[in-house]
């Protein structure tokens, strides 16, 4: 199991928790928009977008920068 499988299940965990919590589904504000708020989780495909190339000035010192998940 990966870092990302095992994040996910644990931020599902805490969504329904706080849920339950919170009481979306009693909530008033929900209500009065005709809203309802599920207590169920959905599994969607997902995919890692590639990390866009910033284009600033093509007289700066940097005109174009590509980052990286890892630069802070």
């Amino acid at each position: 199991m990966g870092w990302a499988y095992v994040l996910s299940k644990v931020l599902a965990g805490l969504l329904i928790k706080y849920y339950k919590v919170l009481q979306y589904g009693q909530s008033q504000y929900v209500l009065q928009f005709g809203m309802n708020v599920s207590n169920t989780l959905i599994d969607l495909e997902a995919r890692i977008m590639k990390v866009p190339t910033l284009k600033y000035n093509p007289a700066s010192k940097q005109p174009n920068v590509v980052c990286s998940a890892d630069q802070h």
